[in-house]
């Protein structure tokens, strides 16, 4: 009788609970993040008697609009203009008090250490008496308070939502009792955008779920764009799952054995060119498609601003994640639903996305009723790599190869430099007071390298852009 396999149910793709698979940066970044889940509520409240209140510096006479109290997931969310955070210097400071609340002499508390969870340039915690974080204690009786601050400055105002998660440490210190360790977490949402009641998203449940979609059929973009997409090089279904786990796992069907023989002797040579490549940018699309499918949401709603063209808004545009260009494809579905549609992202914005292209029947129902909940799965724009194939491609076609991986015997061929320059010679004539620059010149010149490809190398700001023009 075969072995029941049993699956992973953390990491949501029906993977084989083994021994590679629970040492994959995958499940221990879900295991993770499902211990953080089932502990995180009981790390936000104050307890054990003690207070933690946070406030928001106000300066030049702003109110602001600030949540003091957090919400049930322990965040303070704080909503501000652009124009307004500006006026505050680009910088704001959360004052946290921190207040024994017992009663009764010699419970007295020790706040330990505190901080960023995430530390960014941005964020900032510090003691203004500089004592915690400074492997000191502060000791606070019965009804004292103490406090902290965190930081948020950026160097110019930008658009977005910015999550700033600290934490601070305590002990119990009473001669009679046990000590006993315990941490406050919080989080510090600041929403910065120009028109907050209407371009504010919701800060809560992200609509990002990484869920798959099963069985699901697809009805094509109607625009002529759709068309056009290569498809010359697509990644071959059968790699496909051996290059999900990077070429580390056999799953005994020979794949893995034919993938390594084309990838011998593991570095590129003239005869395992083209394979070594194409191989490479195949992982390369993997590691991005699995990259992206990190942002498939779920219960979202869509809007019509044409009879053709509709709105999404997508959290985190501003910052790239995900990245989405005009001219990607996108798939809408209506939530339950095993019909997708295609569509053509026609224009970016810092929140939103417009899509054109899609199945009419679809545009009309969210004409109809706009609270229908939509799930949306982006699709990674493969131009790019068509493009690296095609290169590969070409550089054996041509020959081009040979030159790649010259052969010894031209070290023996005499070179003569024969062509001397002169600064009127030059069309960029700055570039003759530079000896590097003018030396790589003259050595392209005189074709020092033979036939072999000549490589121009610096690091950044060493004048490759003007030694080229």
């Amino acid at each position: 009788m075969a072995a029941q396999i049993t699956t992973c149910v953390l990491c949501n793709d029906d993977q084989p609970l083994d021994e590679f698979h629970i040492r994959t940066s995958e499940h221990i970044f879900n295991q993770l993040l499902d211990t953080f889940q089932k502990r995180v509520k009981s790390h936000r409240s104050s307890r054990n008697g003690i207070e933690l209140k946070v406030e928001v510096q106000q300066r030049n006479g702003f109110v602001l609009d600030f949540s003091q109290t957090p919400d049930n997931k322990g965040n303070h969310i704080l909503n501000i203009t652009p124009e307004a955070f500006q006026r505050h210097n680009n910088k704001l400071d959360f004052l946290c008090t921190v207040k024994n609340g017992r009663t009764r002499r010699g419970d007295d508390i020790l706040i330990t250490s505190g901080g960023i969870l995430h530390p960014f340039p941005h964020y900032s915690f510090k003691d203004p008496n500089g004592i915690v974080g400074q492997q000191r204690f502060v000791q606070l009786g019965a009804g004292e308070s103490y406090q902290l601050i965190v930081s948020f400055e950026l160097a110019e105002t930008a658009v977005s939502n910015f999550k700033i998660p600290f934490y601070i440490s305590f002990q119990t210190f009473n001669q009679t009792k046990a000590m006993k360790g315990f941490s406050i977490c919080r989080a510090i949402i600041v929403s910065i955008h120009n028109n907050i009641a209407e371009d504010i998203v919701e800060i809560g449940k992200s609509p990002f779920t990484h869920n798959k979609w099963e069985d699901v059929s697809v009805i094509p973009a109607t625009t002529n764009f759709a068309a056009m997409r290569p498809d010359e090089f697509p990644i071959p279904k059968k790699y496909f799952r051996t290059m999900i786990y990077g070429l580390r796992r056999d799953f005994q069907d020979g794949i893995l054995g034919e993938l390594l023989h084309k990838l011998n002797p593991d570095y590129v040579t003239r005869e395992n060119y083209c394979d070594f490549f194409h191989i490479l940018l195949w992982l390369e699309e993997t590691s991005c498609i699995l990259g992206i499918s990190c942002y498939n949401m779920e219960d979202v709603r869509l809007r019509c601003i044409t009879s053709k063209v509709l709105e999404l808004k997508v959290p985190g545009l501003a910052e790239k994640r995900p990245s989405v260009l005009k001219g990607d494809c996108i798939q809408l579905k209506v939530q339950g639903d095993h019909q997708a549609y295609e569509g053509i992202i026609r224009n970016v914005t810092d929140s939103t996305v417009e899509i054109d292209g899609v199945f009419k029947g679809l545009v009309d129902t969210v004409a109809e009723d706009p609270e229908t909940n939509i799930d949306v799965r982006f699709m990674l724009r493969r131009i790019q790599f068509e493009r690296m194939h095609q290169g590969v491609k070409q550089v054996v076609a041509t020959g081009f190869v040979d030159n790649l991986f010259p052969h010894e015997s031209l070290l023996n061929n005499p070179v003569h430099e024969s062509i001397t320059l002169e600064q009127t010679d030059l069309h960029n004539q700055q570039i003759y007071d530079n000896a590097e620059q003018i030396t790589a010149v003259h050595k392209i010149i005189n074709k020092t390298s033979r036939s072999v490809p000549y490589v121009v190398w610096g690091p950044p700001g060493t004048g490759k852009v003007e030694f080229y023009v």
